[in-house]
Formats: structure tokens, C-alpha cells, sequence
């Protein structure tokens, strides 16, 4: 039996495993079709490439992007894209830019509060990336601001950063710099996105991405449930879009694991040029 999962980061965003380590599970879990989606970067896709020429799994470009739309921090999953396209390459560096100055400006704030902190410091700062998470998480507890990375992601995440406030580009601008890329874009584990929505409300709310452009929907996902997935299935029969499994696997920092789905082939519909 075969697996497909479209969705994993390594350490060149906020996973534990370099994209040779993923490859190499991949291969141990019997996933036949992958994919690196760091979090606006594209480091970790570009090896990855580079490292499949020499086996038979079938990988393709990825990314994933943050935009904000209907006020919520939405990712949307780029795929099979020209990795030599510089006007994307472009794109996804800006946007990871704006994330980075998000998170400056919050250790900014913190310092006003506590001086065991401050923006020098922090810009001198280093961690090692097989750590997983992001740098600033691991800063405040490398300085005794947060006893551990629980207290860290609370200092974020029950304070006053919120991705919401950052200004990425809308859903519609994210997908077009997909396009002009030749990629195509999916909406990345919308159950989770909207889980506060009842049935009609999420159904609804994934026409309206359906009218913005997207290509398909990642229907299966680890913290989906049977209804979320039935509906996300749903609109893509309806619209023919394309279906996509994903574990979100970031190594040892969270609990999913490489091809944990354990989606078959013909559970998904992924046809897009596959052969780049």
C-alpha cells in the first residue's frame, strides 16, 4: 500500500527534521507522493526536490502561505509551483517578512516589561532549529521570561500578538501569486481554521474561498472531523476541486507523524501536472 501527504515542514520553518529526514520516513511509512510546505519559505522544498531525483517518491513543490481573509489568519497551500519563479520567490520572502517584523515588534513590547529582554539582544540571537517552533519562543524561555515553551506560546498567544493583526496579503492576492507561478493553491486544513463555525457556517464559508480561486481543499487532515471532512469532500465534488490529505507533521514538536492519514491514492484527487 502506498500513502500520500502533502503537507510537512522541516527545520527551515517551525519542524524538527531536515528535508532528507522526511524524505527517509517517508519512505519507512510508504508514502509514494510528498510534499515540504514550510511556512513561507522555500528552502526546505528546494532540497527536497533536489534529494527525490534519486528515488522512486514522487514529490512536488510546496509552501504555505499566510494570508488573512474574513478575519482569520488563513494558510492556503501552494503546490507544484516553478520554483525558479522569481516574482514567487519574491512573494513568499516578503510575506515571511512580515512575520518576522511581527514577531520583533512583540519582543519589543516585552522588553518595555521585563529587561531581561530587548530587540538587540533578540536580533543577535540564535537557536537550534532541530528545536522546532520559531526563535522568539524559544528566546523567552532561553531568558527566563517564560519557564517553558507552554509559557511561551501563552506570553504570545493570551497576550496582544495575534496573526490576525498582521497584514498579509488577502486569500485572492495569495492565490494569483500561486497561479502566475503555474502552482496551484489549496486551503490548508480549513476545519481548524474555522472550528468555531456550526455545519452551515463552515459549508458556507468554504463557497465563499471557492469564489475567491482556490483550487481544492485539504479535506484530509488529522484534527478534521468525519463531518468537516464530509463537507470540505462535498464542495470539492460539487465545484471539481482538487481533495489533498496532509498530516501537518513538524516532527517531535507536535504529535503528528509523516503518512499518519494514510491516505490512499484513490481517496484524493490530485492530478495537477503532477510530473513538473
Amino acid at each position: 500500500m502506498s500513502y500520500i501527504d502533502l503537507h510537512n515542514h522541516s527545520f527551515y520553518s517551525d519542524g524538527t527534521y531536515s528535508p532528507k529526514e522526511i524524505l527517509q520516513m517517508a519512505q519507512e511509512e510508504q508514502v509514494s507522493v510528498l510534499a515540504i510546505t514550510d511556512h513561507n519559505e522555500l528552502k526546505g522544498t528546494e532540497i527536497l526536490m533536489e534529494l527525490a531525483k534519486n528515488t522512486d517518491i514522487q514529490c512536488v513543490t510546496g509552501v504555505e502561505i499566510d494570508c488573512t481573509e474574513f478575519g482569520r489568519n488563513i494558510h492556503m497551500l501552494g503546490y507544484n509551483f516553478d520554483l525558479e519563479n522569481e516574482q514567487f520567490r519574491e512573494f513568499v520572502t516578503a510575506n515571511r517578512v512580515l512575520l518576522d517584523v511581527a514577531n520583533r515588534d512583540f519582543v519589543e513590547m516585552i522588553a518595555k516589561q521585563d529587561t531581561r529582554v530587548s530587540l538587540e539582544d533578540y536580533d543577535n540571537y540564535e537557536y537550534d532549529r532541530r528545536l522546532g517552533g520559531w526563535r522568539a519562543i524559544h528566546y523567552f524561555v532561553e531568558r527566563g521570561v517564560a519557564g517553558d515553551l507552554d509559557e511561551s506560546f501563552d506570553l504570545f498567544f493570551k497576550g496582544d500578538f495575534s496573526y490576525e493583526d498582521i497584514s498579509f496579503f488577502g486569500v485572492k492576492r495569495v492565490i494569483d501569486e500561486i497561479h502566475q507561478a503555474h502552482g496551484k493553491a489549496i486551503i490548508a486544513h480549513p476545519g481548524r481554521v474555522f472550528k468555531d463555525l456550526n455545519d452551515a457556517e463552515f459549508e458556507e464559508i468554504l463557497r465563499k474561498l471557492v469564489m475567491l480561486g482556490i483550487d481544492g481543499i485539504e479535506c484530509y487532515y488529522p484534527k478534521h472531523t468525519e463531518k468537516q471532512a464530509e463537507i470540505c469532500l462535498k464542495i470539492c465534488e460539487i465545484f471539481n476541486l482538487f481533495v489533498t490529505s496532509g498530516s501537518d507533521c513538524h516532527g517531535t514538536f507536535e504529535t503528528t507523524k509523516i503518512g499518519q492519514m494514510k491516505t490512499v491514492p484513490s481517496q484524493v484527487k490530485i492530478n495537477f501536472d503532477i510530473e513538473r
